[in-house]
Protein backbone atom coordinates (compact mmCIF):
# COMPACT_ATOMS: atom_id res chain seq x y z
CA UNK A 1 0.00 0.00 0.00
CA UNK A 2 2.87 2.38 0.84
CA UNK A 3 4.37 1.82 -2.61
CA UNK A 4 1.06 2.67 -4.29
CA UNK A 5 0.67 5.89 -2.35
CA UNK A 6 4.27 6.80 -3.11
CA UNK A 7 3.81 6.13 -6.82
CA UNK A 8 0.71 8.29 -7.04
CA UNK A 9 2.56 11.25 -5.52
CA UNK A 10 5.65 10.93 -7.72
CA UNK A 11 3.49 10.58 -10.82
CA UNK A 12 1.95 13.94 -9.96
CA UNK A 13 5.46 15.44 -9.80
CA UNK A 14 4.89 16.40 -6.18
CA UNK A 15 7.64 18.71 -4.83
CA UNK A 16 7.78 20.30 -1.40
CA UNK A 17 10.29 22.71 0.24
CA UNK A 18 13.12 21.83 -2.08
CA UNK A 19 12.86 18.09 -1.31
CA UNK A 20 12.61 15.58 -4.12
CA UNK A 21 9.26 13.92 -4.71
CA UNK A 22 10.25 10.66 -2.96
CA UNK A 23 11.18 12.39 0.31
CA UNK A 24 8.06 14.51 0.23
CA UNK A 25 5.88 11.48 -0.35
CA UNK A 26 7.34 9.63 2.61
CA UNK A 27 6.69 12.67 4.81
CA UNK A 28 3.06 12.79 3.63
CA UNK A 29 2.46 9.06 4.17
CA UNK A 30 4.08 9.10 7.60
CA UNK A 31 1.98 12.10 8.66
CA UNK A 32 -1.22 10.39 7.46
CA UNK A 33 -0.27 7.18 9.28
CA UNK A 34 0.45 9.04 12.51
CA UNK A 35 -2.88 10.91 12.26
CA UNK A 36 -4.69 7.61 11.59
CA UNK A 37 -3.06 5.96 14.59
CA UNK A 38 -3.95 8.88 16.86
CA UNK A 39 -7.55 8.85 15.61
CA UNK A 40 -7.85 5.05 16.03
CA UNK A 41 -6.42 5.27 19.53
CA UNK A 42 -8.96 7.93 20.48
CA UNK A 43 -11.86 5.91 19.05
CA UNK A 44 -10.62 2.86 20.93
CA UNK A 45 -10.52 4.90 24.16
CA UNK A 46 -14.03 6.23 23.52
CA UNK A 47 -15.32 2.69 22.91
CA UNK A 48 -13.60 1.42 26.04
CA UNK A 49 -15.34 4.18 28.01
CA UNK A 50 -18.72 3.30 26.45
CA UNK A 51 -18.16 -0.38 27.27
CA UNK A 52 -17.31 0.42 30.89
CA UNK A 53 -20.43 2.56 31.16
CA UNK A 54 -22.54 -0.01 29.27
CA UNK A 55 -23.72 2.91 27.15
CA UNK A 56 -25.46 1.09 24.31
CA UNK A 57 -26.37 4.22 22.36
CA UNK A 58 -22.85 5.67 22.48
CA UNK A 59 -21.26 2.31 21.61
CA UNK A 60 -23.58 1.84 18.64
CA UNK A 61 -22.81 5.35 17.37
CA UNK A 62 -19.06 4.75 17.58
CA UNK A 63 -19.34 1.36 15.87
CA UNK A 64 -21.30 2.78 12.94
CA UNK A 65 -18.45 5.03 11.85
CA UNK A 66 -15.59 2.66 12.65
CA UNK A 67 -12.49 2.99 10.47
CA UNK A 68 -10.36 -0.01 9.56
CA UNK A 69 -7.54 1.31 11.74
CA UNK A 70 -9.87 1.66 14.72
CA UNK A 71 -11.41 -1.77 14.10
CA UNK A 72 -7.95 -3.32 14.05
CA UNK A 73 -6.93 -1.53 17.25
CA UNK A 74 -10.02 -2.71 19.11
CA UNK A 75 -10.18 -6.29 17.79
CA UNK A 76 -6.51 -6.87 18.64
CA UNK A 77 -7.09 -5.85 22.27
CA UNK A 78 -8.12 -9.17 23.84
CA UNK A 79 -8.96 -7.61 27.19
CA UNK A 80 -11.31 -5.04 25.66
CA UNK A 81 -12.91 -7.65 23.40
CA UNK A 82 -13.65 -9.88 26.38
CA UNK A 83 -15.28 -6.95 28.13
CA UNK A 84 -17.49 -6.45 25.08
CA UNK A 85 -18.37 -10.16 25.06
CA UNK A 86 -19.50 -9.92 28.70
CA UNK A 87 -21.90 -7.06 28.05
CA UNK A 88 -25.65 -7.79 27.94
CA UNK A 89 -26.52 -9.44 24.57
CA UNK A 90 -28.50 -6.48 23.27
CA UNK A 91 -25.33 -4.37 23.59
CA UNK A 92 -22.60 -6.92 22.83
CA UNK A 93 -24.08 -8.66 19.79
CA UNK A 94 -24.23 -5.66 17.43
CA UNK A 95 -20.70 -4.67 18.50
CA UNK A 96 -19.27 -8.14 17.93
CA UNK A 97 -20.88 -8.22 14.48
CA UNK A 98 -18.84 -5.14 13.55
CA UNK A 99 -15.55 -6.41 15.00
CA UNK A 100 -15.24 -10.13 14.21
CA UNK A 101 -13.62 -9.61 10.78
CA UNK A 102 -10.51 -8.03 12.30
CA UNK A 103 -9.91 -10.57 15.09
CA UNK A 104 -6.65 -12.50 14.72
CA UNK A 105 -6.93 -14.75 17.79
CA UNK A 106 -8.48 -18.20 17.30
CA UNK A 107 -9.58 -18.66 20.90
CA UNK A 108 -11.09 -15.19 21.01
CA UNK A 109 -13.08 -15.90 17.85
CA UNK A 110 -14.33 -19.14 19.39
CA UNK A 111 -15.35 -17.17 22.51
CA UNK A 112 -17.20 -14.69 20.31
CA UNK A 113 -19.06 -17.40 18.38
CA UNK A 114 -20.06 -19.13 21.61
CA UNK A 115 -21.24 -15.86 23.21
CA UNK A 116 -22.95 -14.49 20.11
CA UNK A 117 -24.59 -17.65 18.74
CA UNK A 118 -24.46 -20.18 21.60
CA UNK A 119 -22.45 -22.47 19.32
CA UNK A 120 -19.40 -24.43 20.47
CA UNK A 121 -16.67 -24.49 17.82
CA UNK A 122 -14.41 -27.45 18.60
CA UNK A 123 -15.11 -30.49 20.79
CA UNK A 124 -12.41 -29.57 23.33
CA UNK A 125 -14.96 -27.11 24.77
CA UNK A 126 -17.66 -29.70 25.36
CA UNK A 127 -18.49 -30.02 29.06
CA UNK A 128 -21.46 -32.39 28.99
CA UNK A 129 -20.45 -36.05 29.39
CA UNK A 130 -23.26 -37.30 27.13
CA UNK A 131 -22.22 -34.90 24.38
CA UNK A 132 -18.62 -36.10 24.63
CA UNK A 133 -19.80 -39.68 24.27
CA UNK A 134 -21.95 -38.80 21.25
CA UNK A 135 -18.98 -37.16 19.60
CA UNK A 136 -16.89 -40.32 20.07
CA UNK A 137 -19.59 -42.33 18.27
CA UNK A 138 -19.68 -39.72 15.50
CA UNK A 139 -15.88 -39.75 15.16
CA UNK A 140 -15.74 -43.56 15.07
CA UNK A 141 -18.31 -43.57 12.27
CA UNK A 142 -16.21 -41.08 10.31
CA UNK A 143 -13.09 -43.24 10.69
CA UNK A 144 -14.97 -46.32 9.60
CA UNK A 145 -17.13 -45.00 6.76
CA UNK A 146 -15.86 -41.58 5.65
CA UNK A 147 -12.08 -41.75 5.36
CA UNK A 148 -12.01 -39.18 2.55
CA UNK A 149 -13.11 -36.53 5.05
CA UNK A 150 -10.11 -36.94 7.35
CA UNK A 151 -6.34 -36.89 7.08
CA UNK A 152 -4.65 -40.04 5.79
CA UNK A 153 -3.74 -42.60 8.43
CA UNK A 154 -6.11 -41.35 11.14
CA UNK A 155 -7.33 -44.27 13.26
CA UNK A 156 -7.88 -42.67 16.67
CA UNK A 157 -10.94 -40.62 17.64
CA UNK A 158 -8.76 -37.88 19.13
CA UNK A 159 -7.05 -37.32 15.76
CA UNK A 160 -10.21 -36.92 13.65
CA UNK A 161 -10.76 -33.26 14.43
CA UNK A 162 -8.46 -30.46 13.32
CA UNK A 163 -8.07 -27.06 15.01
CA UNK A 164 -10.08 -24.20 13.57
CA UNK A 165 -8.28 -21.46 11.68
CA UNK A 166 -8.94 -17.74 11.77
CA UNK A 167 -10.22 -17.81 8.18
CA UNK A 168 -12.62 -20.64 8.96
CA UNK A 169 -13.99 -19.04 12.12
CA UNK A 170 -14.47 -15.65 10.47
CA UNK A 171 -16.39 -17.33 7.63
CA UNK A 172 -18.43 -19.32 10.16
CA UNK A 173 -19.33 -16.17 12.09
CA UNK A 174 -20.34 -14.40 8.87
CA UNK A 175 -22.59 -17.30 7.94
CA UNK A 176 -24.27 -17.57 11.35
CA UNK A 177 -25.37 -13.91 11.35
CA UNK A 178 -28.14 -14.81 8.88
CA UNK A 179 -29.46 -17.83 10.83
CA UNK A 180 -32.25 -17.46 13.42
CA UNK A 181 -31.04 -18.18 16.95
CA UNK A 182 -33.74 -20.80 17.50
CA UNK A 183 -32.10 -22.85 14.75
CA UNK A 184 -28.53 -22.29 15.95
CA UNK A 185 -29.62 -23.60 19.36
CA UNK A 186 -29.99 -27.04 17.76
CA UNK A 187 -26.20 -27.30 17.32
CA UNK A 188 -24.23 -29.19 19.93
CA UNK A 189 -20.86 -28.57 18.31
CA UNK A 190 -19.39 -27.58 14.95
CA UNK A 191 -16.00 -28.98 14.01
CA UNK A 192 -13.64 -29.33 11.08
CA UNK A 193 -11.17 -31.86 9.76
CA UNK A 194 -9.52 -29.10 7.75
CA UNK A 195 -8.48 -31.15 4.74
CA UNK A 196 -7.99 -29.81 1.24
CA UNK A 197 -10.69 -32.25 0.12
CA UNK A 198 -13.49 -30.46 -1.68
CA UNK A 199 -15.72 -28.61 0.76
CA UNK A 200 -18.05 -31.24 2.13
CA UNK A 201 -19.60 -32.22 5.42
CA UNK A 202 -21.35 -34.68 7.69
CA UNK A 203 -23.83 -34.22 10.51
CA UNK A 204 -25.29 -36.38 13.25
CA UNK A 205 -27.03 -35.82 16.57
CA UNK A 206 -26.49 -32.06 16.68
CA UNK A 207 -22.81 -32.38 15.70
CA UNK A 208 -21.68 -31.34 12.27
CA UNK A 209 -18.36 -31.04 10.57
CA UNK A 210 -17.16 -29.85 7.22
CA UNK A 211 -13.85 -29.73 5.46
CA UNK A 212 -12.36 -26.63 3.91
CA UNK A 213 -9.09 -25.47 2.43
CA UNK A 214 -7.74 -22.59 4.52
CA UNK A 215 -5.86 -21.19 1.52
CA UNK A 216 -8.97 -21.10 -0.66
CA UNK A 217 -11.74 -19.61 1.43
CA UNK A 218 -13.25 -17.55 -1.37
CA UNK A 219 -13.87 -20.35 -3.85
CA UNK A 220 -17.04 -19.62 -5.83
CA UNK A 221 -19.29 -22.34 -7.24
CA UNK A 222 -18.73 -21.55 -10.90
CA UNK A 223 -20.39 -23.47 -13.70
CA UNK A 224 -18.06 -25.49 -15.88
CA UNK A 225 -19.62 -27.15 -18.91
CA UNK A 226 -16.95 -29.85 -19.22
CA UNK A 227 -17.27 -30.81 -15.53
CA UNK A 228 -21.05 -30.75 -15.75
CA UNK A 229 -21.02 -33.28 -18.59
CA UNK A 230 -19.00 -35.70 -16.46
CA UNK A 231 -21.22 -35.22 -13.43
CA UNK A 232 -21.04 -32.40 -10.92
CA UNK A 233 -23.04 -30.35 -8.45
CA UNK A 234 -24.21 -27.97 -11.17
CA UNK A 235 -25.31 -28.95 -14.65
CA UNK A 236 -26.53 -25.58 -15.94
CA UNK A 237 -25.36 -22.00 -15.63
CA UNK A 238 -28.78 -21.10 -14.21
CA UNK A 239 -28.50 -23.45 -11.23
CA UNK A 240 -28.98 -21.70 -7.90
CA UNK A 241 -25.57 -22.66 -6.49
CA UNK A 242 -23.72 -21.00 -9.36
CA UNK A 243 -21.85 -17.90 -8.22
CA UNK A 244 -22.21 -18.67 -4.51
CA UNK A 245 -19.39 -19.03 -1.98
CA UNK A 246 -18.65 -22.74 -1.59
CA UNK A 247 -17.76 -22.52 2.12
CA UNK A 248 -20.95 -20.64 3.00
CA UNK A 249 -23.18 -22.96 0.99
CA UNK A 250 -21.68 -26.18 2.34
CA UNK A 251 -21.53 -25.05 5.96
CA UNK A 252 -25.16 -23.89 5.82
CA UNK A 253 -26.20 -27.08 4.00
CA UNK A 254 -24.76 -29.20 6.83
CA UNK A 255 -26.52 -27.03 9.41
CA UNK A 256 -29.71 -27.78 7.48
CA UNK A 257 -29.22 -31.47 8.26
CA UNK A 258 -29.01 -30.61 11.96
CA UNK A 259 -32.26 -28.63 11.77
CA UNK A 260 -33.90 -31.51 9.87
CA UNK A 261 -32.73 -34.06 12.45
CA UNK A 262 -30.99 -35.99 9.65
CA UNK A 263 -34.26 -36.54 7.84
CA UNK A 264 -36.62 -37.04 10.79
CA UNK A 265 -38.18 -33.58 11.23
CA UNK A 266 -39.10 -32.00 7.88
CA UNK A 267 -37.84 -33.90 4.84
CA UNK A 268 -39.72 -37.11 5.67
CA UNK A 269 -43.14 -35.46 5.67
CA UNK A 270 -45.75 -35.78 2.87
CA UNK A 271 -45.93 -32.02 2.28
CA UNK A 272 -42.18 -31.92 1.62
CA UNK A 273 -42.27 -35.02 -0.61
CA UNK A 274 -44.92 -33.24 -2.68
CA UNK A 275 -42.53 -30.40 -3.66
CA UNK A 276 -40.60 -32.56 -6.15
CA UNK A 277 -42.92 -35.55 -6.24
CA UNK A 278 -40.71 -37.78 -4.10
CA UNK A 279 -41.53 -41.43 -3.42
CA UNK A 280 -39.56 -43.79 -1.20
CA UNK A 281 -39.46 -47.23 -2.82
CA UNK A 282 -39.17 -50.73 -1.43
CA UNK A 283 -35.84 -52.49 -1.87
CA UNK A 284 -37.59 -55.19 -3.82
CA UNK A 285 -36.22 -55.99 -7.32
CA UNK A 286 -39.58 -57.01 -8.71
CA UNK A 287 -41.35 -53.86 -7.48
CA UNK A 288 -38.47 -51.61 -8.54
CA UNK A 289 -38.54 -52.99 -12.08
CA UNK A 290 -42.32 -52.62 -12.12
CA UNK A 291 -41.94 -48.97 -11.06
CA UNK A 292 -39.31 -48.35 -13.75
CA UNK A 293 -41.40 -49.97 -16.48
CA UNK A 294 -44.43 -47.90 -15.54
CA UNK A 295 -42.31 -44.74 -15.61
CA UNK A 296 -41.19 -45.56 -19.16
CA UNK A 297 -44.59 -46.58 -20.42
CA UNK A 298 -46.09 -43.31 -19.18
CA UNK A 299 -44.20 -41.47 -21.93
CA UNK A 300 -42.22 -43.90 -24.14
CA UNK A 301 -41.10 -47.55 -24.12
CA UNK A 302 -38.96 -49.68 -21.84
CA UNK A 303 -38.02 -52.21 -24.50
CA UNK A 304 -36.01 -52.48 -27.75
CA UNK A 305 -37.90 -52.28 -31.01
CA UNK A 306 -39.92 -55.41 -31.74
CA UNK A 307 -40.37 -56.48 -28.11
CA UNK A 308 -44.14 -56.39 -28.46
CA UNK A 309 -45.25 -59.59 -26.79
CA UNK A 310 -45.98 -59.91 -23.08
CA UNK A 311 -43.39 -62.67 -22.81
CA UNK A 312 -40.64 -60.58 -24.43
CA UNK A 313 -41.26 -57.78 -21.94
CA UNK A 314 -41.15 -60.29 -19.08
CA UNK A 315 -37.70 -61.43 -20.24
CA UNK A 316 -36.50 -57.82 -20.04
CA UNK A 317 -38.01 -57.49 -16.57
CA UNK A 318 -36.31 -60.69 -15.38
CA UNK A 319 -32.94 -59.41 -16.50
CA UNK A 320 -33.62 -56.11 -14.73
CA UNK A 321 -34.50 -57.90 -11.48
CA UNK A 322 -31.31 -59.97 -11.64
CA UNK A 323 -29.26 -56.81 -12.27
CA UNK A 324 -30.73 -55.20 -9.17
CA UNK A 325 -30.13 -58.32 -7.09
CA UNK A 326 -26.47 -58.42 -8.15
CA UNK A 327 -25.89 -54.62 -8.29
CA UNK A 328 -24.93 -54.86 -11.96
CA UNK A 329 -23.68 -51.30 -12.41
CA UNK A 330 -21.16 -52.00 -15.19
CA UNK A 331 -21.29 -53.67 -18.62
CA UNK A 332 -19.61 -56.88 -17.44
CA UNK A 333 -22.13 -57.45 -14.65
CA UNK A 334 -24.98 -56.50 -16.97
CA UNK A 335 -23.84 -59.07 -19.57
CA UNK A 336 -23.52 -61.72 -16.84
CA UNK A 337 -27.08 -60.95 -15.73
CA UNK A 338 -28.33 -61.31 -19.30
CA UNK A 339 -26.55 -64.63 -19.80
CA UNK A 340 -27.70 -66.15 -16.50
CA UNK A 341 -31.27 -64.96 -16.98
CA UNK A 342 -31.48 -66.45 -20.48
CA UNK A 343 -30.35 -69.79 -19.05
CA UNK A 344 -33.04 -69.77 -16.36
CA UNK A 345 -35.63 -72.52 -16.83
CA UNK A 346 -38.60 -70.19 -16.34
CA UNK A 347 -37.18 -67.62 -18.76
CA UNK A 348 -36.48 -70.26 -21.39
CA UNK A 349 -40.21 -70.94 -21.43
CA UNK A 350 -40.92 -67.24 -21.85
CA UNK A 351 -38.46 -67.09 -24.75
CA UNK A 352 -40.16 -70.00 -26.44
CA UNK A 353 -43.56 -68.26 -26.28
CA UNK A 354 -42.22 -64.80 -27.18
CA UNK A 355 -41.81 -65.32 -30.90
CA UNK A 356 -38.06 -64.57 -30.61
CA UNK A 357 -35.01 -66.79 -30.42
CA UNK A 358 -32.50 -66.88 -27.59
CA UNK A 359 -29.90 -65.45 -29.96
CA UNK A 360 -32.11 -62.49 -30.75
CA UNK A 361 -32.54 -61.73 -27.05
CA UNK A 362 -28.80 -62.10 -26.42
CA UNK A 363 -28.04 -59.65 -29.24
CA UNK A 364 -30.57 -56.94 -28.40
CA UNK A 365 -31.32 -57.02 -24.66
CA UNK A 366 -28.46 -54.66 -23.84
CA UNK A 367 -30.28 -52.00 -25.90
CA UNK A 368 -33.38 -52.11 -23.70
CA UNK A 369 -33.97 -48.63 -22.22
CA UNK A 370 -35.17 -50.22 -18.99
CA UNK A 371 -31.91 -52.14 -18.53
CA UNK A 372 -29.87 -49.07 -19.41
CA UNK A 373 -31.73 -47.22 -16.68
CA UNK A 374 -31.24 -50.04 -14.16
CA UNK A 375 -27.51 -49.97 -14.80
CA UNK A 376 -27.16 -46.22 -14.29
CA UNK A 377 -29.53 -46.08 -11.30
CA UNK A 378 -27.09 -47.53 -8.75
CA UNK A 379 -25.33 -45.33 -6.20
CA UNK A 380 -21.98 -46.17 -7.83
CA UNK A 381 -23.01 -43.90 -10.74
CA UNK A 382 -24.46 -41.11 -8.53
CA UNK A 383 -27.03 -40.59 -11.30
CA UNK A 384 -28.40 -37.40 -9.73
CA UNK A 385 -25.04 -35.73 -10.41
CA UNK A 386 -25.35 -36.31 -14.13
CA UNK A 387 -27.54 -33.26 -14.19
CA UNK A 388 -30.09 -34.44 -16.70
CA UNK A 389 -33.15 -36.61 -16.37
CA UNK A 390 -33.08 -39.99 -18.06
CA UNK A 391 -35.02 -39.51 -21.28
CA UNK A 392 -38.36 -41.16 -21.76
CA UNK A 393 -39.36 -41.58 -18.11
CA UNK A 394 -42.08 -39.79 -16.15
CA UNK A 395 -40.14 -40.39 -12.94
CA UNK A 396 -36.43 -40.64 -12.14
CA UNK A 397 -35.55 -43.68 -10.03
CA UNK A 398 -32.24 -44.35 -8.27
CA UNK A 399 -30.43 -45.74 -5.25
CA UNK A 400 -28.95 -43.11 -2.92
CA UNK A 401 -25.80 -43.30 -0.75
CA UNK A 402 -27.69 -45.12 2.03
CA UNK A 403 -28.84 -47.84 -0.42
CA UNK A 404 -32.37 -46.48 -0.24
CA UNK A 405 -34.34 -46.26 -3.48
CA UNK A 406 -36.22 -43.09 -4.37
CA UNK A 407 -38.08 -41.66 -7.31
CA UNK A 408 -39.07 -38.09 -8.15
CA UNK A 409 -41.03 -36.29 -10.85
CA UNK A 410 -38.93 -35.88 -14.01
CA UNK A 411 -40.41 -32.41 -14.53
CA UNK A 412 -39.22 -31.08 -11.14
CA UNK A 413 -35.62 -30.14 -12.10
CA UNK A 414 -36.60 -28.93 -15.57
CA UNK A 415 -38.33 -25.85 -14.15
CA UNK A 416 -35.15 -24.84 -12.28
CA UNK A 417 -32.96 -26.25 -9.54
CA UNK A 418 -30.48 -25.29 -6.86
CA UNK A 419 -28.06 -28.08 -7.78
CA UNK A 420 -27.99 -31.63 -9.06
CA UNK A 421 -27.28 -32.85 -5.51
CA UNK A 422 -30.72 -31.57 -4.58
CA UNK A 423 -32.13 -34.67 -6.27
CA UNK A 424 -30.09 -37.27 -4.41
CA UNK A 425 -32.89 -37.77 -1.88
CA UNK A 426 -35.40 -35.66 0.12
CA UNK A 427 -32.87 -35.19 2.95
CA UNK A 428 -30.37 -33.51 0.62
CA UNK A 429 -33.07 -31.50 -1.09
CA UNK A 430 -34.09 -30.02 2.27
CA UNK A 431 -30.47 -29.12 3.08
CA UNK A 432 -30.01 -27.46 -0.33
CA UNK A 433 -33.22 -25.46 0.10
CA UNK A 434 -32.09 -24.44 3.60
CA UNK A 435 -28.70 -23.28 2.30
CA UNK A 436 -30.19 -21.51 -0.72
CA UNK A 437 -32.60 -19.58 1.48
CA UNK A 438 -30.13 -18.34 4.09
CA UNK A 439 -26.92 -17.93 2.07
CA UNK A 440 -28.47 -15.65 -0.52
CA UNK A 441 -31.08 -13.78 1.55
CA UNK A 442 -28.86 -10.70 1.94
CA UNK A 443 -27.79 -10.55 -1.68
CA UNK A 444 -28.92 -7.67 -3.83
CA UNK A 445 -32.56 -8.06 -4.80
CA UNK A 446 -32.84 -9.80 -8.15
CA UNK A 447 -29.70 -11.91 -7.62
CA UNK A 448 -31.10 -14.04 -4.79
CA UNK A 449 -32.32 -17.58 -5.28
CA UNK A 450 -35.54 -16.55 -3.57
CA UNK A 451 -36.14 -14.12 -6.45
CA UNK A 452 -36.25 -16.94 -9.01
CA UNK A 453 -39.83 -17.88 -10.00
CA UNK A 454 -39.14 -21.63 -9.78
CA UNK A 455 -37.99 -21.28 -6.15
CA UNK A 456 -41.33 -19.80 -5.04
CA UNK A 457 -42.89 -23.11 -4.04
CA UNK A 458 -39.84 -24.01 -1.96
CA UNK A 459 -39.76 -20.58 -0.33
CA UNK A 460 -43.45 -20.66 0.59
CA UNK A 461 -43.13 -24.14 2.08
CA UNK A 462 -39.95 -23.20 3.97
CA UNK A 463 -41.30 -19.98 5.46
CA UNK A 464 -44.57 -21.62 6.50
CA UNK A 465 -43.17 -24.89 7.81
CA UNK A 466 -39.63 -24.24 9.06
CA UNK A 467 -39.59 -20.55 9.99
CA UNK A 468 -43.23 -20.70 11.08
CA UNK A 469 -42.49 -23.61 13.40
CA UNK A 470 -39.43 -21.86 14.87
CA UNK A 471 -41.48 -18.72 15.55
CA UNK A 472 -44.49 -20.56 17.00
Amino acid sequence: MLENQLKSKTDEGFVNSGKDSTEASFDTVNTQTEMGSESAAQVKKDIADAVSAQDAERLSSLMDGLSEAARSAISSDTSLMKQIIELPPEISHPALDKLYVGVQDVDLLRDMIQARFNVIAGTDRLTNADDKKKYEIFAQTIIKNHKSYIHSGVTDVKDVESPWTINGLVALYRMYINIPQAQLDKIKCVLTTLTSFLTAGLSWGGFYLFTYDDQNMDVINNFDENTAKKGGFMSEASDGRVGENNFDFTATHELGHVIDGAGTVYSNKPDFYALSGWKKLERNPEKLVEEMRQSFEDVSTADPEGYDSKEAKQVVDNVGMRMIQTTAYDDTKRDESIEKTLNDKKVKKLIKNSGKTREEFAATLKDAPLLEHVQRSFYAHTPWLRGEVFDGMSRQIHQDYSNTWYSYDSEAPKAGKISTYQYCNPIEEFAEIYAAYYVTMNHEKGSRIIDKPWFKKYQEWFEKTVIGKQNA
